[in-house]
């Protein structure tokens, strides 16, 4: 069995047990391209199809861009009508990164 699609939730990780970072002693210090790494294991192990981030801003997604041998799939975050995020929109675009 494989997943399909496998997304990373927010750019940052909480500490275990933290449903909400309060304080700085809350949120880990992992960073993205530890995480994506691990994550483009899992297509390598077929495991995962496809792997995709959410909630992420321009500037991590130029991070995990530097360091992907995979494709960032998608983008899933907030965008309607009254919050069109254009240039988030525009960036993920014409990076091939789809907007969900």
């Amino acid at each position: 069995e494989q997943l399909d699609l496998f997304l990373i939730h927010f750019p940052v990780s909480f500490t275990p047990g933290t449903v909400e970072a309060t304080s700085a002693d809350q949120v880990e210090k992992v960073p993205l391209s530890e995480t994506w790494g691990a994550m483009e294991a899992l297509v390598e192990e077929g495991l995962v199809r496809n792997i995709g981030v959410s909630n992420f801003e321009i500037p991590e997604l130029k991070m995990v861009q530097e360091v992907a041998t995979k494709p960032i799939a998608c983008n899933q975050f907030e965008t309607h009508p009254y919050y069109q995020r254009e240039r988030l929109v525009e960036y993920c675009t014409q990076s091939g990164i789809v907007v969900t």
